[in-house]
């Protein structure tokens, strides 16, 4: 098993990967186009170099343990391939600092329309300027004889508008893509990201803070919750309510009239001159206005009363001058 692996590896160093029909399409021509301008290159392409009758995904493995760069061919039905994004993640556990992942944007494809692992490597646009990068980040990754810039770009002047045609004479998809994203959508999208990641970051900064006298004081919490009993933990009762007055009996004296008002309450005030209120509490039952004078009605003044002898004057609070 481990022969084929050391073949691919002498004998390939830039893998290409597709899905669909229009990204397999550039990928052949790229595939053929590469090595003229860049003859160091050995690409890599599934659907020319793997053999009939051999096992698909096998050969893939072995392919991608030996390679140095990988392409992407993307298009808007394939954005989101769960076959690329494999390739991609499997690709990059081979990364040093030399060897890289990069991804060709086709058929109108954004880089703000790349999303997920895919969103995170070097992306380029099928323009003259960002594919002669691209030809220049494949010269440096792929081994340590590189091409001198100069003479690459002479090469590169000369081929791109071969690349160029082909490129520009993508099919149509026959495939219903997924539809891309509006800028509404996308700005929508980044403000959640970064609304939720700045959340998270506040919410764990006072944890940040105490995390190190935190770890101190774990084990001397430990040690005093073993001599806890369960029932202490619980919370304290609620304690009760302060106790009100008890009630007593308001006798209200109004001028010009005979007859000695009565009222049960907790306590009586003068609000005004010849005003009195009667209270239960901090609530008011009962105002009288007009009064020659008041008074709270007690055992001796009742005992009084029952033996005729009237309203004792020392219980009687005038009104006030």
């Amino acid at each position: 098993m481990s022969k084929p692996n050391r073949e691919i590896a002498q004998t390939h160093n830039v893998f290409l990967s597709w899905s669909g029909e229009r990204s397999l399409y550039v990928a052949k021509y790229f595939r053929d186009w590469l090595p003229k301008v860049l003859y160091r290159s050995k690409p890599w392409l599934s659907d020319v170099d793997i053999d009939k009758g051999t096992m698909g995904l096998d050969e893939i493995r072995k392919a991608l343990a030996g390679m140095r760069v990988g392409v992407f061919f993307l298009t808007p039905e394939n954005r989101d391939s769960s076959w690329i994004s494999y390739e991609a993640g499997s690709l990059a556990k081979e990364l040093s600092d030399k060897n890289r992942v990069c991804t060709y944007l086709l058929a109108g494809l954004q880089v703000q329309h790349i999303s997920g692992p895919l969103g995170m490597f070097q992306r380029t646009k099928p323009e003259e300027s960002d594919t002669r990068k691209l030809i220049h980040t494949i010269n440096k990754a792929i081994g340590d004889e590189v091409v001198p810039e100069s003479h690459l770009d002479i090469i590169f002047d000369r081929l791109w508008p071969e690349l160029k045609i082909q490129i520009e004479a993508l099919p149509p998809s026959e495939e219903l893509s997924k539809p891309l994203p509006s800028i509404d959508d996308m700005i929508a999208e980044i403000l959640e990201l970064n609304r939720a990641a700045a959340n998270s970051r506040k919410q764990a900064e006072w944890i940040d803070k105490l995390a190190p006298d935190f770890k101190d004081f774990m084990p001397m919490l430990v040690e005093f919750l073993k001599g806890i009993k369960p029932s202490q933990l619980l919370p304290m009762p609620a304690p009760p309510p302060p106790p009100r007055d008890p009630k007593a009996t308001f006798s209200i004296k109004l001028a010009g009239d005979p007859k000695i008002k009565r009222v049960e309450g907790t306590a009586a005030a003068e609000t005004a001159i010849g005003q009195v209120v009667i209270l239960v509490g901090n609530e008011v039952v009962a105002k009288f206005e007009s009064v020659e004078g008041w008074w709270k009605e007690t055992a001796q003044h009742k005992s009084s009363i029952s033996r005729g002898r009237g309203t004792p004057q020392s219980l009687l609070r005038p009104r006030s001058a």
